[in-house]
């Protein structure tokens, strides 16, 4: 596994026939064609869906369990591979991150052509996706899906490089190491999680994987002086894509001074240690591998070819740069704004005039701003302890402000790009909402601030004052004073935090109540069932069971008289795929930003989602099941005893066996708004007649404005 930090078949989340093999002409006109990084957004999905999206996962089980392709000779312990393995993956599939078709996932599978040019069959048993993940990472399965990160290809240097990590993992592939580490492990009584350490490969199988990559590599005919550099990328991979020298000047505007206390003098040095104790890691340190790496290149060194780029060296850096415009996005999704900051100031270097990272610039500093009022500031920014390298400079000016400065600078910035973007829509809805957060903070107040400009009175400021001369002219915008006075103060009950505090008084007082939005139009994304007993989670009959939830919101929905439009795996085109992705995405902020209410990193592509359907309301459904009667057998056994008590408890206990909780997430996506968000809990089984009226109940109330008393 090429890989530092082990993400691939555990990513849960409630938040593609296989790719096509274009020339090499074609994609890279493709390329060109498509990414306007001016204006970026976010990797889409492309084509027809490949079948490893499409199918019902028990399906693809149950054509498994009767092939002898798998390895594994206990019956059972196959079938718990399979499923265990299959819907891991297939949770990841859909999970949000994961796009086919695209013009990464494209690149990536015609350099998997290079490598495989002599081996048709091979080639194709393998499928290649993006996974938009920050984690520099590429990992296979046995099913011949190969993933990669943008955080991984974020960092490379050339093609060459892509070329031996998909060698590596191709290499996985071939000698079954997935499923050799899960016989192995199941023998291992430590390994109690090891579905999550299914791809942690034993160091033997890591070298193994080096040295048949690298045979792969070879015969491509590419240069043997790409192959501890790779390792070197690995080896840093918990730093940003880029070093270069913060200058403070960066942070400065000409309305705001900016004293050279608030950044550091010190010199953060990068502690990286190739030869890092692995006695307790499955994978060898990246020391070990590369003297491995060099013994082999030795063996082979009058065999090699010299090419670093065979589809030319302008098509992987534009892929590289969507990648990194991806990581700027995914930081900011996942409120790691101190590493947004640096890794926007490394890209404006090249993309200076970019309006994506101008609204990534916004969102970051209105995160700040949210977080610093919370007094969560610590939670977007590294620790001191992990401060290396240029960026660190950025996470210490950030730790440096006090509220109030942060306040101002959050002011200056978002104010500025509002004005350098006065007829956007997004840039508009993203500042408007900032303010009127700041309307409703009561340690906010404009009048405190100066109408003197800080040029005459620099040398006597510092990092407690300086502030109150950053927004001058502001207070001269005589339009803008008039809006901002026009705002309405935020409601507590619109507040993220006291609808979390309330969510147990609704449920105790009024089930239901807190749905009622007033809708007869509503979205519902993807509606998950999890069933369990005693022995763990049922995974086929879950999975059957999301089928019947489908059909009881349908009918359901159809009977209270709300139109219900719903997208999940089952009526999946690629159009609905990425609505689902981009809800899932926005949900996933959301978890993700310790209940702050953040504004969508995705805005334009929700917004469409919203035109298409002709709502904003969207729900998130999920069951979670659980049959466990308590049964105390010599109660049970005293009750047999007794005619009038024995009726009575069994079936009693057998009923409160049933524990079931019905989860429900309410949005409304064009404000961004968290409408509702409660778990209705019931002893009660699944099946289609409990599910079907708890749901009609549930749209009922959906149809009833907030004002009403209608029981």
């Amino acid at each position: 596994m090429f890989s530092i930090f082990v993400q691939h078949l555990t990513v849960s989340k409630m938040k593609s026939t296989y790719v096509f093999i274009f020339s090499i002409f074609f994609i890279a006109d493709l390329v060109h064609s498509q990414t306007e990084f001016s204006n970026y957004s976010t990797l889409l999905s492309k084509g027809i869906i490949p079948d490893d999206f499409h199918n019902a996962t028990y399906d693809k089980v149950e054509k498994e369990l009767n092939s002898s392709d798998i390895e594994i000779e206990s019956h059972k312990e196959k079938v718990e591979f399979l499923e265990k393995t299959r819907y891991a993956i297939d949770e990841l599939l859909h999970s949000g991150d994961v796009v086919y078709g695209d013009e990464v996932s494209n690149y990536i599978s015609s350099i998997a052509d290079k490598l495989l040019a002599d081996n048709d069959e091979l080639r194709s048993e393998l499928r290649f996706y993006t996974l938009k993940l920050n984690e520099t990472n590429a990992f296979s399965t046995d099913q011949g899906i190969i993933f990669v990160t943008t955080g991984l290809l974020s960092r490379l240097k050339n093609e060459a490089q892509l070329a031996y990590i998909l060698s590596h993992e191709i290499a996985h592939y071939t000698e079954n190491h997935v499923i050799e580490t899960f016989v192995w492990k199941k023998s291992q009584s430590k390994w109690r999680d090891w579905v999550k350490q299914m791809s942690v490969y034993s160091k033997n199988k890591e070298f193994d994987a080096d040295r048949l990559a690298i045979d792969m590599y070879r015969k491509a005919g590419y240069s043997k002086d790409e192959l501890l550099p790779t390792l070197d990328i690995l080896l840093y991979s918990y730093l940003p894509f880029d070093q270069k020298l913060i200058d403070i000047e960066y942070f400065k505007t000409d309305k705001l001074f900016l004293p050279n206390s608030l950044f550091s003098d010190s010199v953060y040095a990068i502690e990286a240690d190739a030869f890092s104790n692995d006695s307790l890691s499955s994978h060898p340190n990246i020391g070990k591998r590369k003297a491995a790496v060099k013994n082999r290149i030795k063996e082979i060194e009058y065999l090699w070819g010299t090419a670093v780029y065979f589809l030319g060296k302008e098509q992987f850096l534009e892929i590289r740069n969507i990648a990194r415009f991806e990581t700027v996005r995914t930081d900011v999704m996942e409120a790691n704004y101190g590493k947004a900051l640096y890794s926007i100031y490394l890209l404006e270097h090249e993309f200076s005039e970019s309006l994506f990272l101008d609204r990534m610039k916004l969102l970051t500093w209105l995160g700040l701003y949210q977080y610093s009022i919370k007094g969560k500031l610590r939670l977007t920014v590294l620790p001191d302890k992990e401060l290396e390298g240029e960026s660190a400079n950025v996470h210490y000016f950030l730790k440096n402000l006090d509220r109030r400065a942060l306040k101002t600078l959050s002011f200056r910035y978002i104010y500025d790009i509002r004005i350098k973007y006065p007829n956007n829509s997004e840039i508009r809805a993203a500042s408007s909402y900032f303010f009127k957060l700041l309307k409703a903070d009561e340690e906010f107040n404009l009048d405190e601030y100066s109408t003197q400009t800080p040029y005459m009175l620099n040398d006597s400021l510092d990092k407690k004052s300086f502030y109150y001369f950053g927004l001058s002219d502001v207070l001269i915008d005589s339009a803008f004073i008039e809006e901002f006075n026009r705002i309405e103060i935020l409601s507590n009950e619109n507040n993220i935090s006291d609808q979390y505090k309330s969510r147990y008084e609704y449920q105790k007082n009024k089930p239901y109540d807190d749905l009622k939005i007033g809708s007869d139009n509503l979205i519902v994304i993807e509606p998950r069932i999890f069933d369990y007993d005693r022995r763990g989670r049922k995974f086929v009959k879950s999975e059957k069971l999301e089928k019947v939830l489908s059909e009881c919101i349908s009918s359901s929905g159809e009977l209270a008289g709300v139109e219900i439009h719903q997208i999940n795996k089952r009526n999946l085109t690629t159009e609905s795929f990425n609505s689902r992705s981009a809800l899932y995405g926005f949900l996933d902020q959301l978890n993700r930003t310790e209940r702050i209410d953040p504004f969508p990193v995705d805005y334009q592509l929700i917004n469409a989602i919203s035109e298409r359907f002709g709502t904003p309301q969207v729900m998130f459904m999920a069951v979670d099941h659980t049959y466990k009667p308590n049964i105390n057998v010599a109660l049970l056994f005293l009750s047999a005893l007794t005619q009038y008590t024995f009726p009575i408890y069994l079936p009693l206990k057998l009923f409160y066996g049933n524990q079931t909780n019905l989860n429900i997430i309410l949005m409304d996506i064009e404000t961004g708004e968290l409408l509702a968000s409660n778990t209705y809990r019931f002893h009660e089984s699944l099946n289609k007649h409990n599910i079907g009226s708890r749901l009609f109940n549930l749209f009922m109330h959906v149809k009833i404005p907030q004002s009403s008393n209608y029981e």
